[in-house]
């Protein structure tokens, strides 16, 4: 048997092995880490498409107050069109508009932009997302 002497250096297996078990952990901790954001940006990009569609709308029912129980009619071109971008901008969106009178000559209208997250790590019951714009006029 060889004995060691003392000038030789180096690191033994279980050190070097010990180092690499420290360095997988830290590695897959940044890769769980990097999923995570990934998700949330996901749907932080989702919701303010929502917000700028569902502003968008209201800010079409603010440039002209007077027609606002006309266009909010199902069969409007601008409501249909609307709710075509709805449908094109977000995984199942779906656009909804609502008129309501307040006398003696106001109307309340809510502007509602629902969709689905596609995350097959969400319980499904917790994938529909929505925004609720409610203005009066």
């Amino acid at each position: 048997m060889k004995r060691k002497d003392k000038s030789e250096k180096g690191f033994t297996l279980i050190e070097v092995l010990v180092a690499l078990l420290v360095l997988s952990v830290g590695l897959l901790a940044m890769n769980t880490m990097q999923v995570m954001a990934v998700r949330s940006n996901t749907v932080a990009s989702s919701m303010t498409t929502a917000n700028a569609l569902a502003q968008g709308m209201v800010d079409r029912f603010r440039s002209d107050p007077s027609n606002v129980a006309t266009f909010a009619a199902s069969t409007t071109i601008d409501l249909v069109g609307w709710q075509a971008q709805v449908a094109n901008a977000l995984p199942s969106g779906q656009g909804a508009v609502t008129v309501a009178p307040i006398p003696p000559d106001l109307n309340r209208v809510t502007v509602t932009v629902s969709w689905k997250l596609f995350d097959p790590d969400t319980n499904p019951a917790n994938r529909n997302r929505s925004v609720v714009l409610t203005t009066i006029m």
